[in-house]
């Protein structure tokens, strides 16, 4: 436990810069910037060993926090792609399914004057017609 309580205390404000640092001319004033604090004590000073070990620690929490943070977007990004494929699934299952015959309309064409005339049957597809070219009417 006496570890635990020898650590600096952290403090975390969002828009509001420190007292330390209010009037420091430049800093911008809005709702995405926040402020990290640690407040040090005598004590995380006392002996060079305490004290190079305090800095060490502080100097470190950016990559540490940077490192946190990226892992933070990898995994939010991993498990949007997972729901994204899983919706990808849920459609491709309700598409139609596509008939694998392809499927021809036949129409019929009635000649009444042809039938009289050269024998023709009077109910013909019109690809009959074009094939069969027997009467000198259908050109």
């Amino acid at each position: 436990m006496p570890q635990i309580q020898n650590a600096p205390q952290v403090l975390f404000t969002n828009r509001d810069p420190p007292l330390e640092i209010r009037d420091v001319p430049g800093l911008r004033h809005s709702d995405d910037i926040g402020y990290v604090t640690f407040v040090l004590f005598p004590r995380h000073f006392a002996n060079p060993n305490v004290a190079a070990g305090t800095i060490s620690h502080i100097q470190l929490f950016r990559d540490y926090l940077h490192y946190h943070i990226k892992c933070s977007k990898a995994y939010m990004q991993s498990r949007m792609r997972h729901r994204v494929s899983e919706f990808q699934k849920v459609l491709n299952r309700a598409k139609t399914e596509v008939a694998s015959t392809e499927r021809k309309t036949v129409t019929y064409v009635f000649f009444p004057s042809m039938s009289a005339d050269c024998g023709v049957n009077r109910s013909l597809t019109v690809g009959e017609l074009c094939k069969r070219d027997k009467c000198s009417n259908i050109r």
